[in-house]
Parts: C-alpha cells; sequence; structure tokens
C-alpha cells in the first residue's frame, strides 16, 4: 500500500473558550495522508465554539396568540432567499409562505389539487438559481415557481413517500432530485441533478455499493438493530429501529460526490460517480453505549410503536439494544459549499462545519428539533423546524457568529 504524508498540521485553530473569563486555549490540528490515491483528512482536539443566537421565530412556540399564517401544520422544509426571505412549505396545507426578516407574510402560494401551482404531497422545496423547485410525488412531478410562486413548468417525477424522499441542495449549484433508477442490472434508489435546461448526471443512492468491502459488515450492523413488522390487509412492511442507534448516510455533495457516513463513526467518505473514495474525513470521536435510562426510554417508545398496530407480526418481538450508540444525525450542505456535521452530543445536538477541504473550523450547540427536517444554513443564517409541548411545529432563525463564520 502506497502512502505519502502530504502535510501535518495543515491548519490549526485557536479559540479562547466559551465561557467568559476563561483564557484556557485548545487547538484543532488537521493532518493528511494520501493512501492510494484517498486523501485521510483526520481532525483532532478542540475547535473553536460559534454561537446560534436566535434571531426570529415563526409560529406558535407556546404563545397563546398567534396570527393565521404561521399556524403550520407539517413543515417539509425551511430554505430562505438572498434577501433573507424565509420559505416555510407545509405538506399539511400544501402550500408555501413566505416571510421577510421581520416575519411578515409576504406571499403566501399554493392549494389542494392538481392544477398548476397546486400539490397533492409538497414534500420538499429548494433552490436552483432563482427558480423555486417544489418536489410533488402526489402529482408525480417537480414544480418549477418564480419565488412569488406563479408556475413556470413541471419535470416528470414518480410517487415516493416518506421523509427521507427530499430535494437535496448541494452548494450554490446543484440540487439532486430522488428517484428509482438503474443501478448496474438492477433498480435501487439514485440522485438525479437539476439544472435550468433539465436533469443531467445520476449518482447512485445504493450504500450498500458506497461501503465497499465493508458493505456485508454495513448489512450485519443494520439488520441486528432493525425490526421488521409485516401487515395484514396489505399494509405493507414497516422497519422500527431504536430513536439512538445509528443508521447509514449515502447523500449528494460538492462536485459531483456523495457523502458516506456510518452514523455510529466519525468518519464521512467522499465518493466520487464511479465509486472510488477521494477523501475521508475524520474527527476524533468516538460514540459511546446507551444509559440504562435511555434504554428504558426506547423500550417505551417501541411498545407503543407496536401498540398502534393489531395486525402484526414483528421479528424480532423485542427491540435489539444497540451495542453503540448515534454519534452522527444528518449532513448539509450550506451555499459555500460548507460541511455541516449534525451530531448527538450526549442529547444536546451540536453541529460541527467543515471547509470544503475537509478542515474542521468549528462547532456550535443549536436547540432539539425536528430530525425529519434537516438544518438549513445559508449567508450565515440557521433554519430549525422545532416542535413545542403540543406537538405544533415551528420555525426559529438563528445568527450564526463565531471570529471564523464569515470563512
Amino acid at each position: 500500500m502506497r502512502c505519502c504524508r502530504l502535510s501535518v498540521a495543515l491548519h490549526v485553530l485557536a479559540f479562547t473558550g466559551a465561557c467568559a473569563g476563561d483564557d484556557t486555549s485548545e487547538f484543532v490540528t488537521t493532518t493528511v495522508d494520501t493512501v492510494d490515491g484517498t486523501a485521510h483528512v483526520r481532525n483532532s482536539g478542540q475547535p473553536e465554539m460559534w454561537q446560534a443566537v436566535e434571531r426570529l421565530t415563526l409560529g406558535s412556540a407556546g404563545m397563546e396568540e398567534i396570527a393565521e399564517e404561521q399556524i403550520f401544520g407539517r413543515i417539509s422544509n425551511v430554505i430562505a432567499d438572498a434577501e433573507g426571505r424565509i420559505f416555510v412549505a407545509d405538506g399539511r396545507s400544501l402550500d408555501v409562505r413566505v416571510f421577510d426578516e421581520t416575519g411578515t407574510l409576504v406571499h403566501r402560494f399554493g392549494a389542494s389539487g392538481a392544477g398548476p401551482g397546486e400539490f397533492r404531497g409538497l414534500q420538499s422545496i429548494a433552490w436552483l438559481g432563482d427558480t423555486l423547485l417544489a418536489l410533488d410525488p402526489g402529482n408525480a412531478r417537480l414544480g418549477l415557481l418564480e419565488p412569488t410562486g406563479a408556475w413556470i413548468d413541471h419535470r416528470p417525477y414518480m410517487p415516493l413517500s416518506g421523509s427521507s424522499i427530499r430535494l437535496h441542495a448541494v452548494g450554490a449549484r446543484d440540487v439532486y432530485m430522488p428517484f428509482i433508477g438503474r443501478i448496474g442490472e438492477g433498480r435501487g434508489l439514485v440522485f438525479v441533478r437539476q439544472t435550468p435546461d433539465g436533469p443531467r448526471d445520476t449518482l447512485s443512492g445504493d450504500y450498500f455499493a458506497a461501503a465497499g468491502a465493508s458493505s456485508a459488515s454495513l448489512g450485519d450492523r443494520m439488520r441486528e438493530l432493525a425490526v421488521v413488522c409485516r401487515h395484514d390487509a396489505g399494509r405493507g412492511i414497516s422497519t422500527y429501529a431504536a430513536d439512538l442507534a445509528p443508521q447509514a448516510f449515502l447523500l449528494p455533495a460538492p462536485d459531483g460526490l456523495r457523502a458516506f457516513v456510518w452514523g455510529a463513526d466519525y468518519r464521512i467518505a467522499l465518493i466520487d460517480a464511479a465509486g472510488d473514495t477521494v477523501r475521508v474525513i475524520e474527527r476524533d470521536l468516538v460514540s459511546g453505549p446507551l444509559s440504562d435510562e435511555e434504554w428504558t426510554r426506547e423500550q417505551e417508545r417501541f411498545q407503543e410503536f407496536l401498540d398502534r398496530f393489531s395486525d402484526e407480526t414483528c421479528e424480532p418481538r423485542s427491540l435489539p439494544r444497540p451495542a453503540e450508540r448515534r454519534v452522527i444525525l444528518g449532513i448539509t450542505f450550506d451555499d459555500a459549499g460548507r460541511m455541516w456535521i449534525e451530531r448527538d452530543a450526549i442529547g444536546q445536538p451540536a453541529l460541527d462545519v467543515f471547509a470544503p477541504d475537509g478542515r474542521l473550523l468549528a462547532t456550535m450547540d443549536i436547540p432539539a428539533h425536528a430530525e425529519r427536517v434537516p438544518p438549513y444554513i445559508r449567508d450565515e443564517r440557521l433554519y430549525l423546524v422545532v416542535t413545542d409541548s403540543l406537538d405544533v411545529e415551528y420555525v426559529k432563525v438563528f445568527d450564526i457568529r463565531g471570529p471564523g463564520a464569515d470563512k
């Protein structure tokens, strides 16, 4: 195996601790090794702390009185434009609401139906330049709209559903749409890049292929954690795993790459369209076991899941206990192409931000939020969908602040 050390201590960041008056300086050291053409970027130490400073709330947030336009049903996702206007897609009311930076409603468009500008399954929205894309599996189409909601055109889609079926915006240039397409001699999940002129490149969504030589191990780990329930009356199959159990992610990344993660390992592999790993990014954090208290709560949630059905046949009947808890919850790319890794810091979610070359820039604690809606970051602002004590969803907007937040 050919190994060439390209650089040691490629990037060092010093910072003063988050507590006022703490003069302790800590460092991140990034080293890069190249093994058989694959760059291994390893980050160790404590990074600079950035802060998410609350700027705006849209929705209930425990308030007794609220304007009708800020009452949301089931938020699909939230994005923003270059002027800071906030676009909230509601999958229950099947509309998009646009608010200015002060929270004032400026546009509202969409309704239930199959006509232009109408939706039957508003699953996700994203920007393709200045055009708003709206993923609508219920109408088997991807809608193209003006920011005001005026209908432009549509592209064919298919009737897929599930929280993982969403548009993936990668940097400022690329948007990928999940689709069922050909992978080798079979069919499976693929990501189709959207351009102003139409669909272009296709990336495989097969994370077993992405795992390469470790695919058998990945399959074993996933099967060991899953409960499979088969329902009567043609209601299909449900799978269940502990909330704190790790899972696999394979998502589009900038420059035609894909990011692959097994959630118990702080290791992100960037894979090209041919299936070759071109870069591996790591941080020196490891997952630990679930506590007995956490496991008791997991078992209670699983029993609630079983109690919702009376016609299921589940194997196994008891919930498998993970040997290790999840550390990585998801991956998001911002408009500058930086990679944000959401991690579970023992009950407190946090975001680690990496430069495009894999250098760990900073970390930032964030509030708990709806996990099915990924964080959105643009122009040093963070947008989250949060649920209150009554399970009502609302939106929080934060300013991202830190010495290097604008890099």
